[in-house]
């Protein structure tokens, strides 16, 4: 009889569930406690069973407690364990041929499997709409087996699932088809207990109830992959905007390179590995081997950063933490500034043109928003900081309530499926488009309609981008007059005057490469899809995986 509520945040990076019951608002990371084990074997868990064949269970089923603070615990990291001979033209069954490997990042993985990553955006993979369907099932099963367990209706059960608003229609209709699917396959066929709604809306709705950020509030989710920005002038969403540009854009490969040449990598890799190795953690080194195989930057930094939660190095209460080590390295600082400057310089450009009034409060959610630690554990340095961008870009000052910053260290992510439990309505693609303005990226007042197509892009358009990715750097470079970036930010400035000098270098191949890659994207949908991303970022993440390169070097 009971009625339950859960909130599924799958990301780039990182997969969040949270969820309710009707006996309270008491919500809650996903868990398996010990009264509702999922999966039962036929001996006493105090049996001696070889380490082999108990680690089994958890590498090809799901393991027998999920838990906060556990071994295995939501947030989880978004990867998909496949059987190495799977054949996606063939029947595949969730707990047989796939599964979610709850061990990844944690145990060595089983030869006879192949982990997948980048499930959200692999749209060039031909077998990424069945990869998602397959992920997507496995957290059906476990939802569902939760509900029976607890006493729920399934018929009452909700499910909420959350999308970037840079999603392409198409992609984000083919995701509905599988979201609709497997509810009626696991929990029932009433869809309207099936809700999905915005990534960048839902975080507003818990900031502003447990925060008190209800009016003039710009909330910004910061994913892996893509960055969804919504702005509520007074109690509703009245712009949104969102671009493919987030965590991935500083940790990842940029355009045509890999792990072998990013700077992060280069840097760090052997300085963890050697940490590992000297405290006998062996098991961790081989993953880290493992994962580095596949040549893909995220993946790795994904890794450094999941060691800071990794229940076997606090046991032994050592400290290897990714964050802290990239907050403490001035070196690096200025990729970061040049980052988080980027965003801010956008969204202050969006709310200029449309005569928007400056933000009292800035919310931050997702993953990626842990750049801010890296800028500055201190709140205030943030506002300052933020503060006099606004200023610049409006041309005016601050009135006397000044300008707050709201972000979640602990669980970014949290903020997203909490929102989603504070006011689960739906926000279906149409609803969202009404409010979506894309600032093209030419300047800071050309707007894309539905004319605006990647196709009839012209060249003068390109360089009209160029021009104000130079202004932008211009721009960011200057704020160190007013706003130190040592003293506030602790980046070295030895060599400032050349990095500006290389931000500078091959903008035009940047956004050339980031263009064909969006065009390559879109010509396996077999659609001219209108623009629905700024152009503006598309030449930075080039710049900036050439910036963690050079200063790697140079070191």
């Amino acid at each position: 009889t009971r009625k339950f509520t859960f909130e599924i945040d799958f990301g780039t990076t990182n997969t969040h569930i949270e969820y309710s019951s009707d006996t309270g608002r008491n919500y809650q990371p996903f868990d398996i406690r010990d009264h509702e084990i999922q999966i039962v074997k036929l001996h006493s868990r105090e049996a001696r069973i070889p380490g082999e064949i108990r680690q089994t269970f958890d590498h090809d089923f799901i393991p027998e407690i999920i838990e906060t603070d556990g071994q295995y615990s939501y947030p989880m990291r978004t990867a998909l364990s496949v059987s190495k001979n799977a054949n996606y033209q063939t029947s595949m069954f969730a707990l047989a041929d796939v599964n979610i490997p709850f061990t990844y990042e944690r145990e060595v993985q089983k030869h006879y499997n192949s982990c997948i990553t980048n499930l959200k955006w692999s749209g060039q993979s031909s077998d990424n709409s069945k990869q998602v369907e397959l992920y997507l099932e496995n957290l059906f099963l476990i939802i569902r087996n939760k509900v029976i367990l607890n006493g729920g209706k399934l018929d009452d059960t909700k499910i909420v699932w959350f999308y970037p608003a840079s999603m392409l229609e198409h992609r984000y209709n083919n995701f509905r088809l599988i979201w609709e699917s497997l509810y009626r396959k696991y929990i029932g066929s009433n869809l309207n207990n099936l809700l999905t709604m915005s990534e960048s809306i839902a975080p507003y709705y818990y900031y502003s109830s447990s925060k008190g950020a209800r009016r003039n509030v710009v909330s910004v989710d910061i994913g892996g992959g893509s960055t969804d920005v919504v702005i509520i002038e007074e109690t509703m969403p009245t712009l949104l905007t969102s671009f493919r540009y987030a965590a991935d854009a500083v940790f990842g490969d940029g355009y045509g390179f890999d792990s072998d040449t990013n700077g992060f990598v280069c840097d760090f890799k052997d300085k963890i590995n050697k940490s590992l190795r000297d405290n006998e953690l062996f098991d961790l080194c081989k993953i880290l081997e493992s994962i580095e195989s596949q040549k893909r930057s995220a993946d790795i930094i994904a890794f450094f950063f999941s060691l800071a939660s990794n229940r076997d190095i606090r046991s032994k209460n050592i400290k290897i933490h990714f964050a802290d080590m990239l907050s403490d390295n001035g070196k690096y600082k200025i990729v970061f500034i040049l980052f988080y400057v980027s965003v801010m310089y956008h969204i202050a450009g969006i709310m200029k043109a449309k005569n928007m009034a400056m933000p009292r409060y800035i919310t931050f959610s997702g993953t990626g928003s842990k750049i801010l630690r890296i800028l500055s554990p201190e709140n205030r340095v943030i506002e300052e900081f933020t503060l006099l961008i606004f200023e610049k870009i409006f041309g005016t000052v601050y009135g006397p309530d000044g300008l707050t910053i709201i972000r979640n260290e602990e669980n970014p992510k949290e903020a997203t499926c909490k929102g989603g439990l504070y006011n689960p309505v739906n926000q279906h693609y149409d609803s969202i488009d009404k409010i979506k303005a894309t600032l093209i990226g030419f300047d800071r007042n050309t707007f894309a309609d539905k004319t605006t197509r990647y196709t009839n892009f012209s060249d003068n358009n390109l360089n009209s981008i160029v021009e104000e990715t130079r202004r932008f750097i211009e721009f960011a470079f200057s704020l160190n007059d007013e706003f130190p970036f040592h003293k506030k930010f602790g980046a070295e400035l030895k060599n400032l005057n050349e990095i500006k000098e290389l931000s500078n270098r091959d903008i035009i191949q940047h956004l050339q490469d980031g263009f064909d890659k969006k065009q390559k994207e879109l010509a396996l949908t077999g659609t001219d899809q209108p623009i629905e991303e700024t152009l503006f970022f598309y030449p930075l993440i080039g710049i900036i995986n050439s910036l963690v390169r050079h200063i790697f070097n140079k070191s």
